[in-house]
């Protein structure tokens, strides 16, 4: 399976249908987890196109630790096992 995010030299890429993946796998609407990240649901809506995005480290961190806040820890975030 591919990876969430990818490194760049100042930003990551993420993978929005990954993130989709892990977002439904963790049972949480759009709604739901945009309310974690403390951002919009139409923010969400538009990482979760199934595309490669170019986003910020604080997206990053604040996708990380939504994933925290409801128990999936960074190795499923990183490997999406």
């Amino acid at each position: 399976m591919r990876d969430l995010f990818t490194e760049a030299r100042y930003h990551k890429s993420l993978d929005g249908a990954v993130l989709t993946e892990l977002r439904e796998r963790s049972g949480l609407t759009q709604a739901e987890f945009a309310s974690l990240c403390e951002w919009s649901q139409q923010y969400q809506q538009q990482l979760e196109i199934p595309e490669i995005h170019e986003v910020r480290i604080k997206i990053v961190n604040s996708i990380e630790n939504a994933f925290k806040k409801i128990g999936v820890g960074n190795e499923e975030v990183s490997s999406n096992t």
